[in-house]
């Protein structure tokens, strides 16, 4: 006798279009605060990429923990870095557009503090200037992660997301 299985696979209420699209806007986040500061080289660059892989790979754990909802980090299969920021702005309101209409405001929050921490990762990675004494984050990568919040309409969560993305780095 063959045992039944009783339970069912849990449905999403995103599209697999819109998870790519909330994923894609983790990927342009980051790559915007990379490609802010050119500072340190093919060696800081590749730690940076790296950085940004692993970010979004886990930045949706509080997300799916919240909502139920499985985000795959997976890269985007056609991504232009160096347009990153010129893509945020539309890439955030057409995101944050669909998640009004399918989400809860709290839901939205734990997912814009995701792509927040994101930024801050990938800021944090190149590390603190020469010999490390320098700013973890440069002034211009700063103001990068100040127009992402702002494009995500996520001022109120920025250093929450900061002290997140700091506690991710030390693990």
């Amino acid at each position: 006798m063959k045992a039944s299985d009783n339970s069912k696979k849990a449905t999403s209420k995103f599209t697999a279009e819109e998870r790519r699209q909330m994923c894609t806007l983790a990927w342009i986040a980051g790559a915007a605060v990379s490609v802010t500061d050119q500072v340190g080289g093919i060696k800081a660059e590749a730690r940076e990429v790296e950085a940004l892989r692993r970010a979004v790979a886990s930045c949706f754990t509080g997300y799916q923990l919240k909502s139920g909802e499985n985000l795959s980090g997976e890269e985007p299969s056609v991504f232009d870095y160096d347009k990153a920021e010129s893509l945020l702005a539309a890439a955030a309101q057409d995101t944050l557009a669909m998640l009004e209409k399918k989400d809860t405001p709290e839901n939205i929050d734990v997912y814009k503090k995701g792509v927040l921490e994101v930024a801050f990762q990938v800021a944090n990675a190149h590390g603190a200037g020469f010999l490390g004494r320098g700013e973890a984050i440069s002034a211009t990568e700063s103001a990068m992660i100040d127009k992402v919040a702002q494009a995500l309409k996520a001022t109120h969560l920025v250093e929450a997301a900061r002290a997140d993305a700091v506690v991710k780095k030390t693990k």
